[in-house]
């Protein structure tokens, strides 16, 4: 029974994102790691006065090896869970054969998924814009990231965030996810993933979002964390694996709205 958690982060911040993940896995037996991206080792003050030379052009690939890397170290196939960019990266993991199953949390799109909504452009627009911004480490000002990320909290909570969470960041993902540039450079459709020797053979039903459930009421309903025989485990399998998409479900309420 898998015992082990990578978390991922996202851009723009480093593995201090997942700072309450780790002890509430740990506290229920499992063990979980979140390591940083290369460059971003450093404490979050360090980062912002002096970004690491490893974030100049460091791109999407370089990134999913370093992880590859660090779970090939594990003794077994580890859950593995990512936020936006890290959501982005479980997906590329899995695709290799890596990880006992994947949760995808808010992911930057994959090639072949249509995420260019004028949100999204109005946040990344000063990235896309920069001048050879795919060779340079960035910066996210504060009223960007406050449209992009926080902008459902009150003023004093997002500077908070801002203030003890945001990082430079490497310039290159950013364009490779504008451009497409996010799967594997192989002929022919996407592959499903190849697992290694001796690991599991991979669950081959399609991969869903989770979305908390909601009452008659429509107040948000959390599933329990304790649900289920395997506990967290098949919490996080039924994150992966048993939720529609958002997608669907607000275009059958469209649906039933037409008709």
């Amino acid at each position: 029974m898998t015992r082990s958690i990578v978390l991922i982060h996202g851009a723009w911040v480093t593995p201090l994102c997942w700072e309450s993940f780790q002890p509430f896995f740990e506290e229920r037996g499992y063990s979980a790691i979140a390591p940083p991206w290369p460059g971003k080792e450093d404490l979050v003050e360090a980062q912002r006065l002096n970004p690491s030379p490893t974030l100049k052009g460091l791109g999407i690939g370089e990134i999913v090896d370093h992880y590859e890397r660090i779970l090939a170290e594990l003794s077994e196939p580890a859950f593995l869970v990512g936020h936006s960019y890290g959501g982005l990266f479980v997906q590329l993991l899995l695709d290799r054969g890596l990880g006992a199953a994947g949760v995808a949390i808010d992911s930057a799109p994959p090639r072949g998924a249509f995420a260019y909504y004028p949100s999204t452009l109005r946040s990344l627009s000063r990235v896309l814009l920069s001048w050879q911004g795919w060779r340079r480490i960035l910066r996210t000002p504060f009223a960007d990231f406050r449209c992009a990320f926080v902008n459902n909290m009150t003023p004093e909570q997002q500077r908070s965030v801002y203030d003890r969470r945001v990082v430079p960041e490497t310039g290159r993902i950013f364009l490779s996810v504008g451009a497409g540039a996010t799967e594997p450079e192989q002929p022919g459709p996407p592959q499903l993933p190849q697992a290694r020797p001796g690991a599991p053979a991979p669950d081959r039903r399609r991969i869903r979002s989770h979305h908390p459930r909601r009452d008659e009421q429509g107040e948000l309903q959390p599933r329990s964390t304790e649900s289920g025989p395997d506990g967290i485990q098949g919490v996080l399998r039924s994150c992966a694996l048993d939720h529609r998409p958002r997608r669907l479900a607000r275009g059958r309420r469209l649906h039933r709205r037409l008709v």
